[in-house]
């Protein structure tokens, strides 16, 4: 619809502009999609958190790291995730710690592999089912030998 001149005339301009703002509608209703489906995530970790870690729990009355984080992933936005922290690393995407949000997945590695998943939720802290002995919920993180990961 532009004509190719050489030259931004107003026309030209007005389409230009009209363009962008479309853009930017979408790339706001993007993110306002991302923050609420990250919110949703947060809510549900909170839900769940204080019951105790068994291996192989997968929810609801018991959990592992991974079996916390699917279950959580699924009731929040409907997502299904492996039930193994390896696995999930590999089907989300990877983003800086700069770019991590609450209700993003904190990843520990110890020689190159995955040992243990969670649920960021700000500051230096994620919700996640860590060891026997303990419940799931709130906690440091723990390593710097982490990475995030983004399932919305």
């Amino acid at each position: 619809k532009v004509s190719r001149t050489g030259a931004v005339d107003t026309s030209t301009e007005r389409i230009i502009s009209k363009w962008n703002r479309s853009r930017a509608g979408k790339t706001v209703a993007a993110q306002v999609r991302t923050t609420s489906r990250l919110n949703r995530i947060i809510d549900v970790a909170r839900r769940y958190s204080g019951r105790p870690y068994v291996a192989g729990g997968a929810g609801p009355g018991s959990f592992d790291c991974s079996g916390f984080t699917s279950y959580v992933i699924e009731r929040a936005i409907g997502r299904s995730l492996p039930h193994q922290s390896g696995q999930q690393a590999s089907s989300v995407r990877r983003i800086s710690r700069s770019q991590a949000r609450p209700g993003d997945l904190v990843f520990f590695t110890k020689g190159g592999r995955v040992y243990h998943v969670g649920i960021y939720a700000g500051g230096s802290r994620l919700y996640h089912a860590s060891v026997p002995g303990t419940r799931s919920g709130l906690g440091p993180i723990f390593s710097g030998n982490v990475f995030f990961g983004r399932v919305v």
